[in-house]
């Protein structure tokens, strides 16, 4: 289930999005520890019901609600988180929750420039999906991950044991995020939204691919060029291998399902001589 911010609240995250970028562009700014920084604020106020109503309330001044801010969080964070989070929490938010969904937007952001830099975007994005896929088609593994007997800190060392010395920093810590403050959602609805954020980040979109064999790096070209034709903007490809497609692919974008396979032409056929 994605996360949609809507109304006022998506213009605050946009100029939230935007004052994070231009601190983040600073000479010295370590983009890791705002991350950091900005999840910790995230799961001490996920954790305390009143604080975070009291942060989220549209009926409190926002200077009051921004000194609250400072005095919890003045001496745990860095110039650039407190300023950050006094911004947000100023800003008007329909109900706590979205509120929490904009600083986690803020927290998976950093993460991203955070692999922008050290040059690793790419890679960082195919692992977070590929990771995604691998406990899908696990189901012990997931069962073990979304588990809420299971301690975060099992859940933890078994990530690090997974993905150590085979992933990015940005991807370990991300999917130790997303395993042990999954926010009522999936791991995989988590992992998904993650790449929309580093994809909205980057001003691209994303394109599921599913097909029965995998793509030429042609075959990528083309269809990555011809989707960039059809939406007008740079579209990333993650391609999944379902040998259940049969013959060519399928395509979703958004809410936007493109069907090319010879299973669901099939599929067709029968319901109509069954009808």
């Amino acid at each position: 289930m994605a996360v949609v911010i809507q109304g006022a609240a998506r213009q605050a995250l946009a100029e939230l999005r935007e004052r994070l970028t231009d601190a983040l562009d600073r000479a010295g700014v370590d983009a890791v520890a705002v991350g950091e920084e900005l999840f910790g604020v995230l799961h001490f106020l996920a954790r305390e019901h009143v604080v975070r109503r009291t942060l989220s309330d549209a009926s409190v001044r926002p200077e009051r609600k921004a000194q609250l801010a400072r005095r919890l969080f003045s001496g745990q964070t860095s110039g650039v988180t407190s300023d950050i989070v006094e911004a947000l929490v100023r800003a008007r938010w329909s109900s706590p929750t979205t509120m929490l969904d904009c600083l986690e937007v803020l927290a998976v952001e950093s993460e991203v420039v955070a692999a922008d830099r050290a040059g690793s975007t790419d890679d960082f994005e195919d692992e977070l999906f590929r990771f995604g896929r691998i406990v899908d088609g696990r189901p012990a593994l997931r069962s073990a991950l979304s588990d809420r007997a299971v301690p975060a800190d099992r859940k933890r060392e078994l990530v690090e044991t997974l993905l150590r010395d085979k992933a990015s920093p940005s991807t370990l810590r991300l999917v130790v995020e997303a395993v042990t403050s999954p926010r009522n959602r999936t791991l995989q609805d988590t992992l998904e939204y993650y790449l929309q954020i580093a994809a909205d980040h980057e001003r691209r979109l994303v394109a599921t691919v599913r097909a029965a064999v995998p793509l030429t790096e042609a075959e990528r070209d083309r269809l990555a060029a011809a989707l960039r034709r059809q939406y007008e903007r740079d579209v990333r490809l993650n391609v999944e291998i379902d040998p259940a497609v049969i013959g060519g692919m399928s395509v979703v974008v958004g809410s936007d399902l493109i069907e090319g396979t010879l299973a669901r032409r099939i599929d067709e056929v029968r319901r109509r001589l069954a009808g």
